[in-house]
């Protein structure tokens, strides 16, 4: 999910670094996500003289709810040729986005020598452009190519986003997946639902790469054909009823490449056609931005799996093996932390329930336990303290057995019902991390079919080599989920991904799939039960003393 957030800055009692006058001020913004360094997005024109400057410049940034991004903000006084920092100010985007009224407050501090050298007060607005639409896109296929042995194919579509300026494997970024149509070389789909921001950062130029694949049940899907094109193109489409051609890279020799699809010539002519049967821009509605704005706080809950498929923690081979050096993480502390840093930024308290199921303790199998040992108060504080909490009950539990979901499910629905904070919206997230199937499929559906009429959503990331089928299953991708009585559940709430499809040193790919879906689904719940964020007021700065009336200057280039 991607939205544009605007931010307004302003400083107060800046270090006089002039002899004769108070400081000329610039603040340089910087911004991480996904890379080790800053790279600067934005810098404010030069407010001369004034040791409490307010800056005319408003800053624009794409906002990325499941990246983990940084900002930095670099004050320095400028004489128009060179800049002198006077300090700096850090915080995450989801942390300040957190904050009342999205106003973060931070000391201005010299990283030389850790003094305080002023404050800096950063409001962050959203920011709907009239050019933001929300699309309803159908897509059908038309003579795919048979997959399966015994029938025809599950066909489903993943839809990526070509990134400017990306070379490398992160060049392409999904932004939706469809449903899975069972058994039929023509499938209709759902409508796609998406906002045009998302889907193209609202340039119909944008290449999007379709992906269709066959999906197997017991084994990873079989990819069907591709094809490369824009908004602008499916737009055509829909007008013309035309249809554009799926390549499947395996199934032909030679040719081009185009948008890093190969284009084949030969006996070889598609695996079938991809047509856009509809086109229709929706009525505005509330976008996940403008309820973080109004006041959501998102919790989350971590369930972690303690059965005995899992190994001795002590053998390196076991997947709940700690490093003593500390020098490499396991899959389960690796998804704590990619997934758990970027959720912890919309957290108010901080206080994060987790849990264990499949352990013994003193000769007692408990299904869900508090990692921490504290039955009536199982949060943990902070990232850190999930971490610690794992670290210390992964050696006081006998790992055991079975896996059942159902209590972890039910215990994470209560904490879903618990009141907020004051005056904010709450939304759970439960983050499941399990190694193979579940023995209590009924059960599970159940507690899944109730989770999805309060607001609650559930991850579950599948660590290992084992069998993921029947994870698979709970995902609405494919089917929907019905309790054992034949109630469905009222929406999709449940997202699957394994933790082998990613790369280990990439752990924001695999954080960006986890949580593709949670915008929409916030939304969609908040939205059925009719409750709307507020409507935003304009953006206010707090007052402080006020400065001498300053003349603004551009700030001149690093």
């Amino acid at each position: 999910m991607v939205a544009k957030l605007q931010l307004r800055i302003r400083c107060a009692e800046l270090k006089k670094m002039d002899v004769t006058s108070e400081s000329d001020a610039v603040v340089q913004v910087l911004l991480r996500q996904r890379s080790p360094t800053f790279v600067e997005v934005g810098r404010t024109e030069i407010v001369k003289n004034n040791a409490n400057p307010e800056f005319q410049t408003v800053i624009t940034i794409d906002h990325v709810f499941h990246e983990l991004q940084e900002l930095k903000f670099l004050v320095s006084d400028s004489d128009g040729k060179k800049m002198e920092l006077i300090g700096a100010a850090e915080i995450p985007v989801g942390r300040m986005l957190n904050l009342p009224g999205n106003r973060f407050v931070g000391d201005i501090v010299d990283p030389k020598h850790q003094k305080r050298h002023g404050v800096i007060f950063v409001t962050a607005t959203p920011f709907v452009t009239e050019w933001q639409r929300t699309l309803e896109i159908s897509f059908r296929g038309e003579k795919l190519d048979k997959k399966d042995f015994m029938g025809k194919s599950d066909p489903y579509f993943v839809v990526f986003r070509k990134e400017e300026g990306v070379v490398d494997s992160h060049a392409w970024t999904q932004v939706y997946k469809s449903e899975t149509i069972m058994n039929t070389l023509d499938p209709v789909w759902k409508p796609m639902t998406i906002v045009d921001t998302e889907l193209c950062k609202g340039n119909p130029n944008t290449p999007l790469r379709i992906e269709v694949y066959d999906w197997d049940k017991n084994s990873d899907p079989d990819l069907i054909g591709v094809t490369v094109t824009s908004l602008g193109a499916i737009m055509a489409l829909a007008q013309s009823k035309g249809s554009v051609e799926l390549i499947n890279p395996k199934k032909a020799e030679g040719g081009n490449t185009h948008h890093g699809v190969k284009m084949f010539a030969g006996k070889y002519v598609n695996s079938g056609l991809l047509f856009v049967s509809a086109f229709t821009v929706l009525p505005p509605k509330p976008t996940f931005i403008e309820y973080l704005h109004g006041g959501l706080d998102l919790g989350v809950v971590v369930a972690v799996d303690f059965t005995g498929s899992n190994g001795l923690p002590k053998e390196p081979s076991s997947l709940h093996y700690v490093d003593p050096s500390g020098h490499g993480l396991n899959q389960y502390q690796s998804v704590i932390l990619s997934v758990g840093n970027i959720l912890s930024c919309y957290d108010t308290d901080q206080q994060f329930p987790a849990f264990g199921f499949g352990g013994t303790f003193e000769g007692r199998t408990s299904h869900c336990f508090p990692l921490n040992g504290h039955t009536a108060a199982p949060d943990c504080k902070g990232v850190t303290g999930i971490m610690e909490a794992y670290s210390h009950a992964i050696k006081s539990y006998v790992l055991a057995g079975p896996t059942y979901l159902g209590p972890i499910i039910r215990a994470a629905t209560e904490v879903s019902a618990r009141p907020g904070p004051p005056g904010r919206l709450q939304y759970t997230i439960l983050l499941i991390i399990t190694d193979g199937e579940i023995n209590d499929m009924p059960e599970t559906m159940d507690a899944i079919v109730t989770a999805a009429g309060g607001p609650m959503s559930i991850i579950i990331v599948g660590v290992g080599k084992a069998d993921f089928a029947s994870m698979t299953r709970l995902d609405g991708d494919v089917q929907p989920i019905v309790s054992v009585r034949g109630t469905p559940a009222p929406r999709d709430i449940v997202q699957f991904v394994a933790f082998r499809d990613f790369n280990p040193a990439d752990p924001a790919a695999l954080a960006a799939a986890v949580l593709a879906e949670i915008p929409d689904q916030v939304v969609n719940y908040f939205i059925s039960r009719k409750i709307f964020p507020p409507p935003m007021p304009p953006a206010q700065l707090p007052v402080l003393a006020p400065g001498a009336a300053a003349a603004a200057v551009p700030a001149p280039a690093s």
